[in-house]
């Protein structure tokens, strides 16, 4: 499955999301790909990472510097999206990985969910805001420092080192390998 954005979590990109991965119920192994995945929305980074956990799971944090608050991601509790969480988990990453698409990765990382395959992603961590500069420029401004609740870091300026290190171009094949390595073992 692949994933290049993060689209604003509402009831379209919700249905669409669930759709592509109730499709997966049958899979004896899932690969995401997330080697062109930009930002987008944390909500939607946890409702799709909520289809590989039984329970709920506290995935990221922000913290928004204007405001001095902390704002907590959790997965939500769903039985219905229970159909993926013994399901081996690939993520294929790349130099071009960025931000909510590293968000994912990081905390599926972490929580020991998935097996990260490719190369050390991009590095932007921070949350910003657009604003106009006038005559057609904007300008991103960070406004929020996003952090993981297990390591208590984020990836901003390191990116995030794969599991499983490999050419951007070969990590598909890479991690079919890997799939089949550990099918033929059982």
């Amino acid at each position: 499955l692949e994933i290049s954005y993060f689209a604003r979590l509402n009831n379209y990109s919700k249905t669409v999301a669930d759709n592509f991965l109730n499709s997966l119920n049958n899979a004896k192994a899932i690969i995401i790909d997330l080697r062109y995945g930009m930002g987008g929305s944390p909500e939607m980074v946890g409702h799709i990472a909520c289809h590989f956990f039984k329970t709920k799971i506290h995935f990221s944090s922000i913290y928004i510097r204007s405001e001095n608050v902390t704002v907590d991601y959790f997965t939500k509790i769903d039985l219905s999206y229970n159909t993926l969480v013994d399901k081996p988990l690939y993520i294929l990453c790349s130099y071009k990985t960025f931000s909510a698409a590293e968000g994912f990765i990081y905390a599926m990382q972490n929580l020991k969910r998935a097996t990260i395959v490719g190369e050390t992603t991009r590095g932007g961590a921070h949350t910003v805001s657009y604003r106009p500069l006038g005559y057609g420029f904007i300008c991103d401004i960070p406004f929020g420092n996003v952090f993981n609740p297990v390591t208590k870091k984020n990836w901003e300026g390191v990116g995030i080192k794969p599991d499983v290190s490999s050419k951007s171009e070969d990590a598909l094949e890479t991690a079919e390998n890997i799939i089949l390595d550990k099918w033929n073992e059982k």
